[in-house]
Formats: structure tokens, sequence, C-alpha cells
């Protein structure tokens, strides 16, 4: 049995809770302006894209410094947003989900019909226990 549920994409509230969510444990050196920054700059784009965009800042400021992670600041997350616009990583974008082209300002219609795309949840019977339903999650890009 196959399900489809529909995931918009987040809005800028969503956004700035995702990347307070994304970012718990790490030691952020970033002011207001960096996370609004990244909010208004990342319209259009998926949870996974998010999450990506916080490892990639983590390994920025681990590449500055020898050692063990000490901060990371509002230039880490710069450096790692502009690579993941940058045009050579649309096949990284596509694979995180985000529709289209994200090198412009946002299109008024994200993806099919406006939808920012398609989960699909394949249940399939069995598991450790008769009745136990695994739902495996897939995702469609237009």
């Amino acid at each position: 049995m196959d399900v489809a549920v529909e995931i918009g994409l987040p809005d800028a509230p969503s956004r700035r809770r995702l990347f307070e969510v994304y970012s718990r444990g790490v030691p952020l050196a970033v002011t207001d302006a960096d996370v609004a920054a990244v909010v208004e700059r990342t319209e259009g784009v998926t949870a996974s894209f998010l999450k990506e965009l916080m490892r990639r800042a983590v390994l920025e400021a681990l590449a500055q410094d020898d050692g063990p992670l000490r901060e990371v600041t509002g230039a880490h997350l710069s450096r790692a947003l502009d690579d993941l616009l940058d045009s050579t990583q649309a096949v990284t974008r596509a694979l995180l989900g985000v529709p289209g082209d994200q090198s412009g300002p946002p299109a008024v219609d994200r993806g099919h019909d406006g939808h920012g795309g398609t989960a699909w949840l394949t249940a399939s019977y069995g598991g450790p226990m008769p009745g136990v339903y695994r739902a495996t999650p897939s995702f469609e890009v237009d």
C-alpha cells in the first residue's frame, strides 16, 4: 500500500525554528542578523537542506581551526550557504529535495501544482511482530 503525503516547504518562522533545532549542541557564535540572513537566503529549501547547511558550517569551522570544534560563526554559515547555493551544487540540492533553480529569486510556483514535493510512504506487512507495518519514506522531486 502506498500513501502520498504532501510535505510543504518550511516558511520563514519554520526555517528559523529548524535552524535552532539543527544547531542544538553546536557552539554558535552568531548574531540575530546572521540567523536572519540564513532564514532569508534559504527561502524555498527543505528541512534536509537546513540540516546539511549546519553540517557544512561545522565542517567550515573545523577546517579553519585545528583541534576540536570551538565555535561556528556567521562567516562559517555564510560560506557553507554560498557553497550549497552555488550552481555546481545542483545535484546536492536535488538530493536534499530542493525544488527548481535556487540561484535566483524564488519562483511563485514551487514544484508540481505549487507543491514542493511528494513524500511516498510505502508500508509493507511484516516485521518482528505480526500485524506491524513498516513505513519507508522516499521522495519525488520535480
